[in-house]
């Protein structure tokens, strides 16, 4: 067994991405005030100066926030992977608005829209992969239209919503002290056939199983019944869906936990 060595990764990781998600709802209404104020000089300049500022700790905050929870766990690395490719795309942006006097920037502006467009997708998979993570209903549909660029002032809004919904779960659980931990152990040896990993767990309290990872692939899934351990045995079954690849094994799955801990099973391929 092994447990989540900083739990509070978690929790840094979601205030991060919530509140670099509010500068980015933050950004389109100081837009709608610059055009309110469009009859003045300097209003327009200022929020415009602010609103760059905010856009760019968003997006520090937010790629910061991803990469902490994949520290602890999560493989939403998706998400840091696409707010880095929008941070690109905007430095080509300016560089390609700077070079057009030359021609060159000509070229760098479509390049740079199809980055951060690219970027911005994989930005709303990787939240949707976060409200997977956490089966958050809003977070997920957030992110989805976030990925379409269909209504993502909208997405933004709900995917704020539904992490501070996540933020109080993972507060809940994430700081319970190792002393107080659930007692948590496989009871012999699972077996993994056709995708289909079956095995039995003991748990001293009721404790939801949020995702399942076979170490050593690349192979995770949220597909986990029951996906709530009771006190005493659990018979547990993990869809992987196609696998390909593995040997007899034995290979070690290992299951996040709504308390924080992670718990390593062993199976053998069959």
């Amino acid at each position: 067994m092994s447990y989540n060595p900083n739990p509070s990764l978690e929790i840094d990781g979601i205030e991060k991405l919530r509140r670099g998600t509010l500068f980015f709802i933050i950004i389109p209404l100081l837009s709608l005030l610059s055009i309110a104020l469009a009859v003045t000089v300097v209003g327009p300049i200022v929020l415009s100066i602010i609103a760059i500022v905010l856009g760019i700790l968003g997006l520090l905050r937010i790629r910061e926030g991803f990469s902490l929870l994949v520290q602890s766990g999560k493989p939403v690395g998706i998400g840091s992977t696409g707010v880095t490719l929008v941070f690109v795309g905007l430095i080509l942006e300016v560089l390609g608005a700077i070079l057009t006097v030359v021609l060159i920037g000509i070229f760098l502006l479509p390049i740079a829209g199809i980055v951060a467009f690219v970027g911005y997708v994989l930005f709303g998979i990787g939240l949707y992969s976060v409200g997977s993570q956490y089966n958050n209903g809003l977070t997920k549909i957030g992110g989805i239209l976030v990925a379409t660029l269909i209504l993502g002032f909208i997405g933004l809004i709900m995917v704020y919503v539904g992490l501070g919904e996540v933020q109080k779960n993972v507060g809940t659980y994430g700081y319970t002290p190792q002393s107080g931990q659930s007692q948590l152990y496989q009871v012999g040896v699972g077996t993994l056939k056709d995708g289909v990993a079956t095995f039995t767990v003991y748990s001293s309290q009721q404790l939801m199983i949020y995702s399942a990872s076979l170490l050593g692939t690349q192979y995770y899934t949220n597909s986990v019944t029951p996906n709530t351990l009771n006190p005493g045995n659990n018979n547990v079954m993990v869809n992987f869906g196609n696998v390909s690849g593995l040997t007899q094994g034995p290979y070690t799955i290992r299951l996040t936990l709504s308390n924080g801990q992670n718990l390593d099973v062993k199976v053998n391929v069959q």
